[in-house]
């Protein structure tokens, strides 16, 4: 189910913006207590107002599913490449 127009505009204008803070929250989280859940929160809530304005076929066919497979790869990879470095 789409919402309006208007909500559509305002998720697509907000959302960018969720994220942007989100990703300097995770950086710089290490400063304040907590930084790094709430960081996590507002990337979350940034997704979640995109799936509830546009519907979760909008997100479907927004990305395509090779390239959603080949970030899922480079993400595991690179917790395991962190996951030895720390040792």
């Amino acid at each position: 189910m789409k919402m309006s127009i208007i909500v559509r505009t305002g998720t697509k204008l907000i959302s960018p913006f969720l994220v942007v803070y989100s990703f300097y929250l995770m950086i710089f989280g290490h400063l304040n207590p907590g930084g790094g859940f709430q960081a996590g929160v507002m990337l979350a809530s940034g997704v979640v107002l995109l799936i509830i304005a546009h519907g979760h076929r909008w997100i479907e066919e927004s990305f395509k599913p090779q390239a959603v497979q080949l970030l899922e790869g480079i993400s595991a990879l690179s917790i395991v490449i962190l996951a030895i470095l720390g040792l």
